[in-house]
């Protein structure tokens, strides 16, 4: 998952459609960060559907919510190897849709700019995602 996304109510016809499930009535974000609440859909065992949940994965170890906030980022080649990644990847994963997200570009003064990405067709792209109760 990359450091920062957005997610269009509007660009999510074809998930939605995929899924059969209604679309919720919520606003379009367009610089989501760890901690911020975002639309996720998840599996209760009788269906998708839709949640509201804090963005951050809380390490089981954690004391504080904080910590999550530096854990939302896995590669999928070794999620499953990492102990902070490796339950919620088994047992609790939602999709997180999006329709961009942010890469950040190095400048030639040494600074870095976002640039966004967004799939050539203009829908919405789901992301996968662990789902970890939030703690503090």
């Amino acid at each position: 998952m990359y450091g920062r996304y957005a997610v269009d109510p509007r660009k999510l016809d074809r998930l939605v459609r995929l899924l059969r499930l209604p679309l919720p009535d919520f606003p379009a974000q367009y610089d989501i960060r760890p901690s911020q609440t975002v639309p996720v859909i998840r599996d209760t065992g009788n269906g998708p559907e839709w949640a509201s949940m804090r963005w951050g994965l809380i390490p089981h170890w954690a004391k504080e919510a904080k910590t999550g906030y530096s854990t939302f980022n896995a590669q999928v080649e070794t999620a499953a190897q990492k102990p902070d990644f490796r339950e919620p990847l088994a047992h609790r994963r939602c999709i997180i849709p999006a329709t961009g997200f942010y890469e950040w570009q190095p400048l030639e003064t040494g600074k870095k700019r976002p640039g966004y990405f967004e799939s050539t067709d203009g829908q919405a792209l789901a992301l996968g995602g662990p789902l970890e109760p939030m703690k503090g």
